[in-house]
């Protein structure tokens, strides 16, 4: 018997999971000294997870005993949903749906196991989605965690050649400040620069709905938009690490920026901000020379390109997301439009090197 099958099958995500967050405690143990037990933390965290991958695939979970708890949370088969079900699964994600909206709250990518694991065991797929999810969702958090160390590599910060790029797009502007000179006004907050503010933090929450429904609906598809998010982040990593780039509300705050330039999101977030539950997510270091490619074009830019798979032309709709997200970015001073079609373009490299599996189009959705 091969170790694929006395192992249940070795997960690579999932083991690729695991040294990744090895890779984000070392980073956040070295960079930050006041989290070097988080850092420990991390480190324990993932090896735990390469010791219980390699003890699977060693064929060492075949103890009776671990087989009998194994088959005491076996999944339920592919059979359609009675109604109960189905009507418990509703009520779930509509109250789900309510709270968040209630409470203006912002779901973080740890969370999603946590809210989603209750919906998995309505459906009796508590495991398979543990495990299609779990590695999703440290490997999102360990690019977190090692994003914030961009600006300290010893590369240094490129203000000028963005800035020159952009105006050379736009024939000597800076979109930017054209923007916020025809609409936004200091110490006046209007109903639009509220809308652009939480249209800004769209671009990882509808990504993630949109990969619970391909969970849900077909699996293959989850799995390779899955894995194009995460080769897209990590790409994106690397970029971070290379060419750190600053955004224009900072070129404007170093003088590269002369013009009038403000950054909306923190002049007006007090009152307005979507709010958050702190859980470990917030533990990752943020990193405000992380510009290029943006990600928050790149992730909704692969929900439009795999909505299009799914649906064909009619997903052409999704394209609406990445360009609501990429305007309120830009009019707020996050972003440079150069950083949004780096974004797109990182999005549709990982589309197609991760593909889809030769997924079929659904003619009904």
């Amino acid at each position: 018997m091969d170790g694929r099958k006395k192992g249940g099958g070795f997960r690579y995500v999932g083991a690729l999971a695991a040294v990744s967050l090895v890779i984000a405690g070392v980073v956040t143990h070295t960079v930050n000294p006041l989290w070097r037990q988080v850092g420990l933390f991390f480190i324990a965290l993932g090896l735990a997870g390469l010791l219980t991958l390699y003890l699977r695939q060693n064929g060492l979970f075949d103890h009776p005993l671990i087989q009998k708890l194994d088959y005491l949370f076996r999944d339920r088969g592919d059979e359609n949903l009675d109604v109960y079900t189905k009507i418990g699964v509703s009520v779930y994600l509509l109250a789900l749906l309510y709270v968040l909206v209630r409470f203006n709250l912002r779901i973080m990518p740890d969370q999603i196991i946590f809210l989603g694991v209750f919906a998995a065991a309505l459906i009796g797929k508590t495991r398979k989605f543990l495990s299609n999810w779990v590695p999703f969702v440290v490997l999102i958090f360990a690019y977190d965690s090692m994003r914030g160390i961009a600006d300290n590599t010893g590369f240094p910060v490129n203000y000028l050649p963005l800035i020159h790029a952009e105006k050379l797009l736009f024939l000597g502007n800076l979109p930017t400040i054209n923007l916020q000179e025809m609409f936004y006004t200091a110490g006046v907050t209007r109903w639009y620069d509220v809308l652009a503010m939480n249209v800004y933090f769209l671009h990882f929450t509808p990504a993630i709905i949109f990969a619970g429904y391909l969970w849900a609906k077909k699996n293959q598809l989850f799995l390779h938009f899955r894995d194009a998010m995460i080769l897209v982040s990590y790409a994106a990593l690397v970029t971070f690490l290379l060419y750190p780039a600053a955004p224009p509300w900072l070129s404007h705050e170093e003088g590269f920026i002369q013009e009038e330039l403000h950054r909306i999101r923190v002049e007006i977030e007090t009152g307005y901000m979507p709010a958050t539950v702190n859980t470990i997510y917030f533990l990752a270091t943020s990193n405000p020379v992380a510009a290029m490619p943006s990600l928050h074009a790149a992730y909704p830019f692969l929900v439009f390109i795999y909505a299009r798979k799914m649906w064909g032309g009619r997903g052409n709709v999704f394209i609406l997301l990445p360009l609501a997200v990429g305007l309120s970015a830009v009019y707020m001073g996050e972003h440079y439009v150069i950083d949004l079609l780096a974004g797109f373009i990182y999005a549709t490299a990982a589309y197609r090197i991760i593909g889809d599996g030769g997924t079929e189009v659904d003619p009904r959705g």
